[in-house]
């Protein structure tokens, strides 16, 4: 009787610290990623502050306590390794030239460059000068956004298929990851290919509605598209809804007054994290 006592009391205590051991990774989880109240996703990085998709906007993006999750673009150099650009065509202090006829040496010797625009009260002043930021790849963005959601934006080329698989082999399965495009067939062909990943859709017309599918995780919606029927369409199919580029908070009260009780189940794509940040989106929803 005494050693089944024992052993009750000991399935007791392996049972408990099981549980403590769960709660305090799940505490730990929520802490990682419990971000603002205002579901903030900073585009390009912190594009507002430095070059888009720089490593210093990654960084900067990354450290941001206001910061949910980081959108950054990928695109494929000539010799196949995938870099993070925007736009094809990237302005240096030389010229403008195609990431696609370049290699990836080449490319990530590049010092990405922009005038500077600053802001004095009611007029705007250009300064000629440069800054100078410096490029990089989808391996520095991984290392570094380890405790935000990442969102993927696939910027394709000819090589659909290419890319895709050379991407696949770079992302492991992980809640933090969404890969994302405007490119319906680049993600059918992801889907194809592994189904266990979070795929995000971009709208960026009202025809796109019609290529929203069960197999998507989100789908991330111009603004100026955005009405409540949609959202209440698409939030009860189950799909996340990401909103894009709110930079003014004008149109992001414009917005959580259109989408109602979905407000705050809403993410918000943004150039200024730190203007949205400061606004107080409780005046407008329930937290």
């Amino acid at each position: 009787m005494k050693k089944l006592i024992i052993l009750f009391l000991l399935v007791i205590l392996i049972t408990f610290i099981i549980t403590s051991i769960n709660n305090y990774e799940n505490d730990s989880h929520y802490l990682k990623h419990k971000g603002s109240i205002n579901h903030i996703v900073a585009h390009r990085d912190y594009s507002s502050l430095e070059y888009e998709n720089s490593l210093e906007s990654i960084i900067l993006a990354n450290e941001s306590d206001c910061v949910d999750a980081i959108e950054v673009d990928v695109r494929m150099t000539n010799d196949g390794f995938l870099v993070l650009s925007h736009n094809n065509k990237i302005k240096t202090q030389i010229s403008k030239t195609k990431i696609s006829d370049m290699t990836y040496d080449e490319f990530m010797n590049v010092k990405l460059t922009r005038e500077t625009v600053l802001q004095n009260k009611n007029e705007i002043i250009i300064n000629e000068n440069f800054l100078s930021s410096t490029a990089t790849d989808i391996f520095n963005v991984l290392n570094i956004v380890e405790t935000k959601t990442l969102i993927l934006d696939i910027k394709y080329g000819k090589k659909i298929k290419t890319l895709n698989k050379k991407l696949l082999k770079l992302i492991e399965y992980n809640d933090n990851i969404i890969i994302q495009s405007s490119n319906i067939n680049g993600l059918k062909d992801l889907i194809y290919r592994n189904n266990k990943i979070k795929y995000q859709y971009v709208i960026d017309e009202p025809g796109d509605f019609y290529n929203v599918t069960d197999e998507f995780y989100g789908v991330a919606i111009r603004h100026n598209l955005v009405n409540y029927a949609n959202v209440d369409y698409l939030i009860n199919k189950g799909l996340k809804v990401f909103i894009w580029t709110i930079n003014d908070t004008k149109t992001y009260e414009k917005i959580i007054s259109e989408t109602k009780e979905y407000s705050n189940e809403i993410f918000y794509i943004t150039d200024y994290p730190n203007i949205l940040c400061s606004f107080d989106i409780k005046k407008f929803i329930k937290i």
